[in-house]
Order: C-alpha cells, then sequence, then structure tokens
C-alpha cells in the first residue's frame, strides 16, 4: 500500500486529522510522527471508573515536545484525540461520568469513521480500521 505522509513541521497542524489508522500515527498539534503509543496506567491501589474502558484509552509518546493532544481513543488500530474534563468545580462522579462520555463519542467517531469510509486518503495510514490491536502499545 503507498502511504502519503505530509513533512512534519513544528508548526501546528492547519487541519489534523480527527480519525487516524496506525500502525503510524502523527501528533495531531503539530503533525510530527509519533514515536508510540502508550496504555492507559493500570493502578490497583487507585482504581477508577475510567479502568474499565483501558483498552480504549492511550497516550501518545511524542519527540516533537507538544503538550496538548498527549490522549487519544483507540479503537482496533485507529485513534482520535481525546479530552477529558479536570474541572474540580464539579462533583468527582459528575466528571468521571463526563470523561466517559468524551470517551464513548471519541469511539463512536472512530466506528462511524471506519465505517462510512470518510476517512480522508492522506490520514489512512496501514490497513483499514478493525477489531484487533487491542492491548498492544504501536
Amino acid at each position: 500500500m503507498l502511504t502519503q505522509h505530509a513533512p512534519p513541521t513544528l508548526i501546528p497542524a492547519t487541519s489534523p486529522p480527527i480519525v487516524q489508522t496506525g500502525p503510524q500515527f502523527t501528533c495531531p498539534v503539530c503533525g510530527w510522527p509519533v514515536i508510540g503509543l502508550t496504555p492507559w496506567p493500570d493502578n490497583p491501589v487507585n482504581p477508577c471508573r475510567l479502568d474499565e474502558w483501558a483498552a480504549h484509552i492511550w497516550y501518545l509518546r511524542r519527540s516533537c515536545g507538544c503538550r496538548a493532544g498527549g490522549r487519544v481513543a483507540r479503537l482496533g488500530d485507529c485513534i482520535t484525540p481525546l479530552e477529558f474534563t479536570y474541572d474540580h468545580s464539579l462533583p468527582y462522579e459528575q466528571r468521571v461520568a463526563a470523561n466517559v462520555a468524551a470517551l464513548r463519542a471519541a469511539l463512536n467517531l472512530i466506528a462511524v469513521t471506519a465505517l462510512t469510509g470518510a476517512m480522508p486518503p492522506i490520514h489512512a495510514v496501514g490497513e483499514p480500521c478493525h477489531g484487533g490491536g487491542h492491548g498492544h502499545a504501536s
């Protein structure tokens, strides 16, 4: 398969891909190639309701220096940026519920994008999204 890549830049991307297909990913902020993915950390001492979603919460390992946009939702070989709320004016359970809702929306975006074939070819790297890849870092 012929893979198209935009040249890496340290200038924020004007239209970062919403959904990317792996195994190669780029920083959603600057477009620089990502080193890999790190899964949601398992913390048995301090469990969280988000732990049940651990297979779908990942962090980008980047060398570009960008601080924002490092958390992603993952479904199979596809990722999309994932933003959680840290609004401490909300009760803890409400923050967790908002974060679960954000994750569900991100996973839905990936699924709809993959099913409709709406992913632009320049962002389709590797094989199409499929159910495999859970629990494996790239």
